[in-house]
């Protein structure tokens, strides 16, 4: 008798003993408010510069989740700033103390599970679904939420940090729904406010986690199967639909692609597998995993990566029997409700917007419009679980009504619509005795008819429905309390025993490795554990397992590399190293670890060329191209001094190639071409020392001035040989105003240009001449007299050679040459004045 009170209380002691919701879900997490920053929690808030690193504050709302450039194509897509405003403040209080970060999670889960109650206990009541007394409601609303609260498939949302954004979206997102629940059913002026107060919280939901997103369906769904025509139907709507078109175009906009593209099969196999119906059926059997999970939450794990749960490969395995089971009973569910929706059934509606809800808050994850970077996630059936609550409480409850009591019948005493007396009408007695009514009369009457026989065709629906209930009875009540106990106390227990499992990442792997042993990541998490203790060879045993499993698994290369040298095959280690470099999620690793073993072979054989040569190899493999040439061009020098000319001139060219217009380059050029004059040959050597000497190579002063000097001798050693070059001419020029020999610069550059005026290269010729006159008039170099470059003469030469590639030009050049005193020089400029007049 004091059960069968429990559930048929005052309102007031229901939202005392629904408070039990909160206060359990709390209880079940106490435990892992001690537990550290594991797995993904570090890349999250350790790693994430939007965190923990002093980026702006702005800049969170152009980066992924982990701290990514969004737009980029390494991006894991996920865009959730206000999940990482959390994780900030955190930061801001209490760094990388992982307890305060623990306590958040917990008080949100809390809120959310008694947000379950609340949302599913005042759907039930509106509707008044399944009873005629409100006891049912409740028990069935108290249950799913005590279910959820302790439901052991949420310890990865709830005790690892990461899954804060599952549990802030949920909020969210009840509280949307919600409001949107009040928007359709009230008819005043507050229904606007609602509706504006919903779709806010549906944003919130949306940039806390994607799944967010889906909320439009839903509300549209509850607006087809439950909504009213009252006023702002069409506000509603319009909300929804600007709200959905509004995040997609924002979302490409700010992301350029919706999706991740950057997974890979280790993480995800199910988007590489071949034939395509392999891939259709093993998305079956991972959405079949996905409900075995929520019904039986035995096997948990962190990871479910390759190959952990293999892949469905053909009709013949028996796995397939299971995936027609799920599908089917969902199938079922679906269409059963649909049935009894159609006759008119709210609860059967209320059943079938569930459902919906189910599988709209699981597709994104589900592999189906577009794959997911990870095999399977527990974390992401946070808020899926929910109606999977709702509907396991609800078949309890019925369960339990109909094998230890019979329903009580509840049918309409009228079948037709009553007799209504109409206002202004008076009773007869006589029923042939007929008054008179007016035509308002009569529309109200036709009215009250229809509404009535609507009544009553819900009332049978209702009845004839397999999910209608009565109130229950004591008998009931002490079934249904021993039931929910033996459920709720199997969930907490699992749930309290497994945040063990996430109190550090030793014990988050460890366990791991027991639900999960075909996962190659998990063996390699689990090599890093024995590394961590010093366990080389269990380390190296379950690295080979891990490339067993997977061999393109390519970061097992670098911790094989580091684990050979800590026992001491330092070769070993160096080779395995060396091939990790091609491994983009390692590279970085891999090439400190090669630094350092390097830096320590230096040091014992600082004199040793080849060590150089080695440790430039692997910068050049990792596009270090800079550091590269450096190393080669540093043992170049080494070479040379040795006299091993021959070995040093390809490391010399090697490091040029590289680095073309680094660092280096102008030291490498002075050392190739000294290479060449030791070797005798002037004419190779000539090109590099031009390049040492230019003035981009001032910064190496030393360098350059040698480079200088030695170009120079060259060029004179070069042209006594052949005086009618009128490159080498030029070439000389331009090498002794570099020098800071200008008058010199100026006689050969004006000699060259007219050498190579009559070899009829006109345009060349021009080039030199108009560098004499701009070097010349810097520095005072010319004359109008014997002497030097005669200033006439040149405006002349300039202005004959203009004649033949710009006539307009050349003009002005006659007329400052017409004032010469040299009357050859005179005439001939006139001559070209009358040549170039202008019209």
């Amino acid at each position: 008798r004091l059960l069968a009170r429990c559930l048929c209380m005052h309102p007031s002691t229901r939202f005392l003993v629904s408070l039990t919701v909160p206060l359990l879900a709390a209880a079940c997490y106490i435990n892992s408010l001690h537990g550290k920053l594991a797995f993904d929690d570090n890349f999250a808030i350790i790693s994430n510069g939007d965190v923990s690193q002093g980026n702006p504050l702005w800049n969170m709302l152009f980066t992924d989740f982990w701290g990514q450039d969004i737009t980029s194509d390494q991006s894991h897509k996920s865009y959730r700033p206000l999940c990482t405003l959390t994780f900030r403040l955190n930061y801001m209080l209490h760094g990388h103390e992982p307890f305060g970060y623990h306590v958040v999670n917990l008080i949100l889960h809390a809120i959310v599970s008694w947000q379950m109650y609340h949302f599913i206990y005042t759907l039930f009541s509106h509707f008044n679904v399944n009873t005629r007394s409100s006891d049912t409601s409740f028990s069935i609303s108290y249950i799913s939420a005590l279910m959820f609260a302790t439901h052991p498939v949420h310890t990865e949302a709830v005790s690892g940090i990461v899954g804060r954004a599952e549990l802030l979206c949920a909020f969210f997102y009840l509280l949307a729904l919600l409001l949107y629940h009040y928007a359709v059913h009230d008819n005043t002026s507050r229904s606007r406010i609602y509706t504006i107060g919903c779709f806010i919280c549906f944003v919130l939901a949306t940039v806390s986690k994607e799944t967010g997103y889906t909320g439009v369906g839903m509300v549209l769904l509850y607006e087809m199967l439950l909504g009213r025509m009252y006023r702002g139907r069409a506000m509603r709507i319009a909300c929804s639909f600007l709200f959905a078109a509004s995040y997609v175009i924002f979302r490409k906009i700010l992301t350029v692609s919706f999706t991740l593209n950057n997974y890979r099969r280790l993480e995800n196999p199910i988007a590489f597998a071949e034939p395509q119906s392999t891939r259709i059926m093993s998305i079956g059997y991972l959405h079949t995993r996905y409900l075995w999970t929520l019904v039986y939450p035995r096997y948990l794990s962190a990871d479910w990566s390759f190959d952990a749960i293999p892949l469905v490969t053909s009709i013949h395995d028996p796995r397939i029997f299971a995936i027609i089971a799920a599908y089917g009973v969902v199938g079922l569910a679906a269409l059963l409700s649909a049935f009894y929706s159609w006759r008119g059934s709210v609860a059967a509606k209320l059943i079938l917007w569930l459902v919906a809800f189910g599988v709209a808050t699981f597709f994104p994850a589900s592999n189906i419009l577009f794959y997911v970077g990870t095999m399977l996630a527990e974390r992401l059936m946070y808020l899926p679980s929910i109606p999977y609550c709702v509907l396991a409480a609800w078949l309890m409850v019925s369960l339990i009504v109909r094998i230890f009591a019979t329903p009580v019948e509840v049918v309409p005493k009228h079948e037709t619509a009553p007799v209504v007396e109409m206002p202004g009408e008076e009773p007869h007695d006589d029923p042939t005795v007929l008054a008179s009514p007016s035509r308002s009369t009569i529309r109200r009457r036709i009215k009250t008819t229809r509404a009535a026989t609507a009544a009553v065709k819900e009332a049978k629906a209702s009845v004839e429905s397999p999910l209608y209930l009565s109130t229950l009875d004591s008998v009931q009540v002490v079934v249904l309390v021993a039931v929910v106990a033996l459920v709720v106390s199997a969930y907490t227990w699992r749930t309290y025993d497994r945040n063990f499992a996430w109190e550090s990442e030793e014990a988050l792997f460890l366990d791991a490795i027991n639900v999960a042993p075909g996962s190659a990541k998990v063996w390699q998490n689990v090599a890093i554990l024995h590394r961590r203790t010093g366990n080389w060879t269990a380390a190296l045993d379950s690295l080979y397992l891990a490339k067993k499993i997977e061999p393109n698994y390519c970061e097992c290369d670098y911790w094989i590399g580091v684990t050979f040298m800590n026992q001491g095959h330092i070769q070993k280690g160096v080779d395995m190293l060396k091939q990790s470099l091609g491994c983009k999620y390692s590279a970085v690793q891999a090439i400190q670890a090669l630094h350092t073993v390097y830096q320590e072979f230096l040091r014992v054989s600082p004199d040793d060329p080849s060590l150089v040569v080695q440790w430039g190899e692997i910068l050049e493999k990792v596009e270090k191209n800079d550091d590269a040439a450096r190393q080669f061009f540093q043992a170049g020098v080494m070479l040379f001094e040795k006299k091993r000319t021959d070995d040093a001139m390809p490391l010399f060219e090697r490091a040029l190639r590289l680095d073309p217009h680094g660092s280096v380059h102008c030291r490498v050029a002075y050392w190739l071409g000294s290479c060449h004059i030791s070797k005798g040959s002037m004419s190779k050597a000539m090109p590099y020392m031009k390049v040492a000497a230019q003035e981009d190579c001032l910064g190496d002063l030393e360098v350059y001035k040698k480079a200088q000097e030695t170009y120079l001798n060259i060029l004179i050693d070069t042209l006594s040989k052949d005086p009618s070059s009128a490159t080498l001419r030029a070439d000389l020029g331009e090498a002794l105003v570099g020098y800071g020999q200008h008058d010199k610069a100026v006689q050969q550059l004006y000699e060259a240009g007219l050498m190579l005026y009559n070899s009829g290269d006109v345009r060349g010729a021009l080039r030199l001449l108009r560098r004499v006159k701009e070097v010349g008039e810097e520095h005072q170099l010319l004359v109008t007299g014997p002497g030097g470059v005669n200033t006439y003469e040149l405006s002349l030469w300039l202005a004959t050679a203009l004649m033949q590639t710009d006539p307009s030009e050349s003009y002005a050049y006659f007329l400052h040459a017409a004032g010469s005193s040299d009357p050859k020089v005179v005439n001939r400029a006139r001559e070209g004045m009358g040549m170039a007049q202008p019209g």
